[in-house]
């Protein structure tokens, strides 16, 4: 990912903002699997009332995991693993800043 290409963008996940900066076509995907991750975890929240943020942040972490090994072994691994690496390699750089 060369530093030339990319935008920045804000991401709100549990009441947090993270600045990150992405490729230009991964805005709107950044984007959205943010709003994903806020709903799964109003799901967990709205399930586990007496659960704490940092328990509904794992089991979404877990649900996506899960996910993403399983389909691993259904033979979806290799854009699947590339687009979690790229997010998780933003994430990363956005929480050390």
């Amino acid at each position: 990912m060369s530093e030339i290409n990319l935008l920045s963008v804000s991401v709100t996940i549990c009441g947090r903002t993270y600045p990150l900066r992405v490729e230009e076509g991964d805005v709107e995907l950044m984007k959205s699997i943010a709003k994903e991750i806020n709903e799964k975890i109003r799901e967990f929240q709205s399930s586990y009332k007496n659960r704490d943020l940092q328990d509904l942040l794992t089991m979404t972490l877990l649900t996506y995991a899960l996910d993403f090994h399983q389909s691993e072994s259904d033979g979806q691994s290799i854009e699947i693993k590339e687009i979690i690496h790229s997010i998780n390699s933003d994430l990363q750089k956005a929480l050390s800043s």
